[in-house]
């Protein structure tokens, strides 16, 4: 073997192995989930003190508002609101204002204002964390909507158990309107859905969520130290710190927190980018913390890909990139060459579809409505992958980044300036490529690249707006 086919057997490698690794593990915890039986699915309400942290920087004021709004709607015995505001002083301004109105009501709501907002959202959860009085804590973006019973049984299930410091609720999307909403919601529920249902019949811990999680305050304050102001991704890295020092979240299937997902790509791809940044971070950081966790072997491991699910879109990138570039060198097939790599893909991603088509059709009951939701979903998928891969690198070498918050509301479709439409030059490329080597005679090379330029060319004609302007 050359070293040319070297390099072709390596970048097939690279492109199908980690996804045909995602797509079984997936698979497998899907099938899993189906034996999951809620253990605390009547354990009892139990409402103790509880203070409500929410963090807030550039989100509209109608948002805070109706947060409290829904908050108030609870009527328990007893709560605090602790707005974190890393806003400048204008909009501190407001936000006393809007307070001030509430609390002259009789609504235990506080406003703490950080001059200096150190930490990224981790140093504003510290900073609500150290100012609450409550027995409990239950961080909140301000368009989050958990149902009263999450804390009433969160509250009960660890009062039982003092092992267990953390509840997650199910998550659910909170607005599915919009096209890349609907998509990319409906996907997040089912893979959401199917982690931690597939943990939790394991018997394993799951990882918080950054809000619709329950915690008990005096382990986070006294033990844990709060979250690590030097971390971006704050639900995963004081997940991996529960978990390493023997304590435990558990998964409340039967209690919702609903949560806004983007409806621009522009603010998805802030998000994913992040995100994606965060989870890399984390899981360099926090490797020791998960190793040598009282969990089991398979808990280890499934933690360790937990983090490193963004893995798999860099791989192919950079996979998709590396074929193209050979076989229009080299004029060869690589893909065809190891056909039996890509023959394993085909049917991994067959099951793994099934499972999604399965779960996101459970809420549609629509098959042609589901099919596009999951195809739009992976276009979108496609099209962030150099945003992910340029996260990932920078975690993985260290490099610092601003912390960038998910537009929301009228902050998500404001004016912006014309940008370099990298999804659009990467489509068009990879595209002329692909025509060349299907004219060249490589078949299944030629299909692949066009189906990874079809993401990038679908996402610049669907959302312009968000692909030509940042």
């Amino acid at each position: 073997m050359g070293i040319p086919d070297s390099m072709g057997l390596f970048a097939v490698a690279i492109n199908f192995v980690p996804q045909i690794l995602f797509y079984i593990s997936h698979t497998l915890f899907f099938n899993i989930s189906k034996k999951f039986k809620n253990p605390f699915e009547t354990i009892e309400e139990n409402y103790k003190s509880v203070s409500f942290i929410v963090p807030v920087r550039k989100e509209p004021l109608e948002y805070v508002e109706k947060l409290l709004e829904y908050v108030e709607g609870f009527n328990l015995p007893q709560y605090e609101v602790i707005i974190v505001s890393d806003d400048d002083e204008i909009v501190k301004e407001e936000l006393f204002k809007k307070l001030h109105e509430w609390r002259s009501r009789g609504f235990n709501a506080w406003l703490v204002w950080r001059r200096r907002p150190i930490g990224f959202k981790s140093g504003a959860l510290n900073t609500g964390l150290y100012a609450s009085i409550g027995e409990y804590v239950f961080p909140l973006d301000v368009d989050c909507r958990p149902e009263k019973c999450l804390l009433g049984k969160s509250m009960g299930l660890m009062e039982k158990n003092p092992s267990v410091i953390g509840v997650v609720g199910r998550w659910e999307p909170l607005d599915l309107r919009e096209r890349l909403s609907q998509a990319v919601g409906l996907t997040m529920k089912a893979v959401v859905e199917i982690l931690f249902k597939g943990r939790s019949a394991l018997g394993l811990s799951v990882f918080p969520l950054g809000t619709g999680t329950v915690f008990k305050s005096k382990p986070l304050k006294e033990e844990l130290k709060g979250w690590d102001i030097n971390k971006i991704q704050d639900d995963m890295e004081i997940g991996c710190r529960i978990i390493g020092k023997g304590y435990r979240i558990e998964y409340l299937d039967n209690c919702k927190a609903y949560v806004e997902v983007p409806s621009t790509y522009k603010s998805l791809r802030i998000q994913q980018s992040r995100w994606a940044y965060g989870a890399t971070d984390v899981a360099m950081s926090r490797f020791k913390n998960l190793m040598t966790s009282p969990q089991k072997p398979i808990g280890k491991i499934e933690a360790l890909t937990f983090l490193l699910q963004y893995l798999p879109a860099m791989l192919t990138f950079f996979g998709t990139i590396m074929l193209a570039t050979l076989s229009l060198i080299t004029r060869k097939d690589y893909i065809m060459k190891y056909y039996f790599v890509f023959a394993t893909w085909v049917v991994s991603q067959g099951l793994y579809g099934y499972a999604l088509y399965s779960k996101i059709n459970s809420v549609l009951n629509n098959r042609w409505d589901t099919v596009v939701n999951i195809g739009r979903n992976a276009a979108v998928a496609v099209a962030l992958t150099p945003y992910l891969s340029w996260s990932m690198l920078k975690a993985l070498l260290r490099l610092k980044i601003p912390y960038k918050r998910t537009p929301k509301g009228i902050f998500e479709r404001v004016e912006s300036r014309a940008r370099i439409p990298v999804e659009f030059i990467t489509g068009s490329a990879l595209f002329t490529v692909s025509i060349y080597l299907l004219l060249t005679g490589g078949v299944l090379t030629g299909l692949w690249v066009m189906l990874q330029s079809l993401g990038y060319l679908y996402v610049s004609y669907r959302w312009p707006d968000s692909v030509f302007k940042c």
